[in-house]
């Protein structure tokens, strides 16, 4: 699931571990509930908040961040109830 096709109350699962952009892993089977989505085009930074107060920042361009933000055959993210 692209994470730029999240919106607002969208409920997703993790499927693979991660680390964001600042370095903070997020773990494989964590649920988590979009907040809000921002994207600042002058640095290319998307920032995620969820409802939990989990924050995951992905950068264009950075090879830690671009399969995550692409999400080819889902395999970071699924959608959940």
């Amino acid at each position: 699931m692209n994470v730029l096709a999240l919106r607002p109350g969208t409920r997703v699962r993790v499927r693979r571990t991660f680390r964001d952009f600042d370095g903070r892993v997020i773990a494989a089977g964590t649920v988590l509930e979009l907040a809000s989505y921002d994207y600042f085009a002058h640095d290319g930074g998307h920032t995620l908040r969820f409802v939990d107060g989990t924050v995951i920042r992905l950068l264009d361009g950075d090879p830690r961040s671009e399969p995550v933000l692409s999400d080819p055959g889902d395999a970071y993210f699924e959608r959940v109830g």
